[in-house]
Order: C-alpha cells, then sequence, then structure tokens
C-alpha cells in the first residue's frame, strides 16, 4: 500500500468516528428538545401563576417565554 492509500484509509477512519460522534450528539440534541418541548408549558404555566400571584410588574418578568 502506498502512502496515498494509506492517508486515505487513515482519513476515512477519520471520518468514521466523526460520523459517529455526530449521531450520538445528533441524538442528544434531539432529546433535549423533547424534554424541552414537554415541560415547556407546564413550566410556562407556574411562571405566570407565581408572577400573578407576587404582582410581579412587566419590566421584571421571569425569562420564560409566554404562550
Amino acid at each position: 500500500m502506498t502512502d496515498i492509500q494509506k492517508e486515505l484509509v487513515e482519513i476515512k477512519d477519520r471520518l468514521d468516528r466523526i460520523e459517529k460522534i455526530c449521531t450520538k450528539m445528533d441524538r442528544h440534541i434531539s432529546f433535549i428538545d423533547r424534554v424541552y418541548d414537554s415541560v415547556e408549558r407546564p413550566l410556562s404555566y407556574v411562571k405566570n401563576r407565581v408572577e400573578n400571584f407576587l404582582n410581579i410588574s412587566n419590566e421584571k418578568k421571569l425569562p420564560i417565554k409566554d404562550y
């Protein structure tokens, strides 16, 4: 095997490892998105209730998106 062929094999191996890492990261990001989507509305509801209860004005709103 020539030096160029060895380098190509090494590059392919590296790309394979990078692809596996990217796949794992993609799964992790998808998991985080699903968790966030499931808690976002209930958390917003609780936040609004707390703000109303404590009479928090618009300038002091908690940093959670309202729906």
